[in-house]
């Protein structure tokens, strides 16, 4: 089996160099609307979750190939200063996501498959801090 990974790698790396220097740029295009979500606890405090579809164009210095097309999701969070210190802390990030569903369904869905793995990683970080909080105690 590491025989066929080796050849996998070789022609990726094959073709990568039959296609010459590239570069990556953001592709202008009208802003879009930026989506957002929030949400209202019983205890007064709010978190609302912002989600961009950014784009990008990788170009190619060779004519004969052709430019690629892709788009990643800005997704991040605010939370209200009255929120739990642990919440507030886990929100405080940003991140682009790759496409979360299929490329034919709408932007909006994929803005909120986008949001929920957002929403996965922070209640991940949550996890992680108070298994962290509790070693220390």
């Amino acid at each position: 089996m590491i025989w066929f990974q080796k050849c996998i790698d070789t022609l990726f790396l094959l073709s990568r160099e039959m296609k010459g220097r590239s570069s990556v740029r953001e592709e202008y295009r009208p802003p879009e609307l930026m989506a957002f979500l929030t949400g209202y606890s019983i205890s007064g405090f709010a978190v609302s979750l912002y989600c961009q579809k950014k784009y990008y164009v990788r170009e190619y210095w060779r004519w004969w190939v052709p430019n690629y097309r892709f788009s990643t999701f800005y997704v991040f969070a605010t939370a209200t200063n009255d929120a739990p210190e642990s919440l507030r802390m886990a929100c405080d990030f940003e991140v682009e996501l790759p496409p979360q569903a299929p490329w034919f369904l709408s932007t909006n869905l994929q803005r909120k498959a986008a949001i929920r793995a957002y929403l996965d990683l922070v209640i991940e970080r949550m996890r992680m801090d108070q298994s962290f909080h509790a070693t220390l105690v």
